[in-house]
């Protein structure tokens, strides 16, 4: 199969399992509240009746300085609220995830709330294994691989006699990073779909499977990866500027940001099924051909 046949089957199967963003989408909104709620009550308290409410923009530096050094002792609390909804959230996003590559890769069959929280837990343990096992990757390769391809220009940084070539090694130096994040990024989400397409319970061999797989179309896969990674970003881009001229103050102005930052996480979890979608469709036929 083709990248680009590959793409649009992994976009069609996105579409038509459109229905799990309503899952998803539910999710996320609760998590999101229970993050901002406490931001949100102290900025309230701060500026909700007062006249310097309404004239701040959607990023002022200079009050959200005094508003860190204000609320200074309360950090440590605010830290603690973030962390562990986050933690628990990361959880969460492996048992969707269970939900999302079992909903795929059965085409033909209805993406109902009993059948997707149903793989949704029939892939939690399987998936766990894979996240714990990715951690260990990630400091391998950033730890050990990142920093043995980065040390030339870690030299040339330090060498450098004006400010652009350290500039333009510390733009190469992060584009390499991304690069690798996105090489661990694909590698265990095909081994996530290698589990989910074979149904498999042996993480460890699903590893090995993977591994061989992309050791055979390792540049079509990854070029794949890249594709829908710059498709999101570029849309994101999109976003943020379209976002940026909506009209500050008011009510209907805060309603129509909350609308189109909604718009915004639906588009972004719609782009995380069609990265497992693209990705399943690639191995599948790449793997029974």
């Amino acid at each position: 199969m083709t990248i680009i046949h590959a793409f649009l089957n992994g976009v069609g199967t996105s579409c038509r399992k459109a229905r799990m963003l309503g899952y998803l989408w539910a999710v996320n909104l609760v998590f999101s509240l229970i993050l901002i709620t406490p931001f949100f009550l102290l900025v309230n308290r701060e500026f909700g009746h007062s006249l310097a409410g309404g004239s701040l923009g959607r990023l002022d530096l200079v009050w959200m300085a005094d508003f860190q050094y204000k609320y200074w002792d309360l950090q440590p609390s605010l830290l603690l609220w973030t962390l562990v909804p986050l933690g628990f959230y990361i959880l969460v996003s492996i048992f969707l995830n269970g939900g999302i590559l079992g909903r795929i890769a059965a085409p033909e069959e209805k993406t109902g709330p009993q059948a997707f929280f149903g793989d949704c837990g029939r892939f939690f343990w399987r998936f766990l294994r894979v996240f714990l096992i990715s951690i260990a990757a990630y400091i391998i390769v950033f730890g050990v691989v990142f920093k043995i391809l980065a040390a030339p220009l870690d030299a040339w940084i330090k060498s450098a006699p004006s400010e652009r070539p350290g500039l333009i090694a510390s733009n190469i130096r992060f584009l390499i990073a991304l690069l690798l994040l996105s090489v661990v990024q694909m590698f265990f989400d095909y081994v996530k779909v290698s589990l989910a397409a074979e149904d498999g319970k042996r993480t460890l061999q699903a590893v090995g499977r993977t591994a061989g797989f992309l050791g055979r179309n390792f540049f079509k896969a990854w070029v794949l990866y890249l594709l829908v990674a710059v498709m999101f970003f570029a849309l994101t881009v999109a976003f943020g500027i379209a976002g940026n001229g909506f009209p500050g103050g008011g009510p209907a102005a805060v309603a129509a940001a909350f609308v189109w930052s909604q718009i915004y996480v639906l588009f972004r979890l719609w782009t995380k099924v069609l990265f497992f979608s693209t990705e399943y469709h690639f191995y599948e036929r790449a793997h029974n051909s």
